[in-house]
């Protein structure tokens, strides 16, 4: 049974799921759970992912240095979502994260 889509408007991300191989996925495109946390307290912007994807969200933000990521994400139970890759945002993902904020 498909999980049902949730408005990107309201999200609330309790805590992330991690383990060894989201870890290892998101280093492999320099992504960290630091630069998770970072964005979530530096004001991000969610939105729904493409259809067809392991992740249903996309939450884009910048990191305490200012540098804006996108990170794929999943939510696995209430408040809990799971991060399963990121890289560091396009221009066209920054354009969309200014707009929306």
């Amino acid at each position: 049974m498909a999980r049902p889509r949730r408005s990107a408007r309201h999200i609330r991300i309790g805590d992330w799921e991690l383990d060894d191989a989201n870890i290892e996925e998101m280093a492999a495109h320099g992504l960290t759970v630091e630069v998770l946390n970072q964005m979530l307290d530096n004001q991000p912007c969610f939105r729904s992912n493409r259809k067809g994807r392991a992740a249903t969200h996309q939450i884009i933000g910048a990191d305490n240095g200012g540098q804006v990521w996108v990170a794929c994400i999943l939510e696995t139970g209430p408040g809990i979502w799971r991060p399963i890759t990121g890289w560091v945002a396009a221009e066209h993902e920054i354009a969309w994260w200014r707009k929306s904020k």
